[in-house]
């Protein structure tokens, strides 16, 4: 493994009525694997242990870090998501972990967002 994934600064986003997650890892060559979870600390657990028998992406490249977690009140609506961000670009994965939902907005339908100019 990599190193300890810092998952305990996690636990304070979850949310106890919606304990369905969806959540983005960076890996060790900085790829990203999105999945989703009905239990966020035992598949952490699962990614850290390499007892990850879903994925061959994280077997192969151990996890870097946590960088994104979504909480949903039922598996179907998370699993839908994880789907939905599996589909974009590296770009919009990246403004989403950044939190620039403005970028994420403007990926979305086809801007370069350097082609933007925002005046004030």
């Amino acid at each position: 493994m990599y190193g300890k994934l810092d998952v305990e600064k996690w636990y304070p986003m979850l949310d106890p009525d919606k304990p369905n997650v969806v959540y983005i890892l960076r890996l060790c060559n900085d790829d990203l694997y999105i999945g989703s979870t009905s239990d966020f600390r035992r598949r952490m657990q699962e990614h850290e242990d390499c007892l990850d028998l879903g994925s061959r992406m994280t077997r192969k490249n151990p996890v870097k870090e946590i960088v994104f977690i979504e909480n949903y009140k039922t598996y179907l609506l998370a699993n839908r998501r994880e789907m939905q961000i599996k589909k974009w670009s590296r770009a919009k994965k990246e403004a989403l972990i950044a939190d620039r939902l403005l970028e994420v907005s403007l990926l979305a339908h086809g801007i370069k967002p350097e082609s933007v100019v925002i005046k004030t």
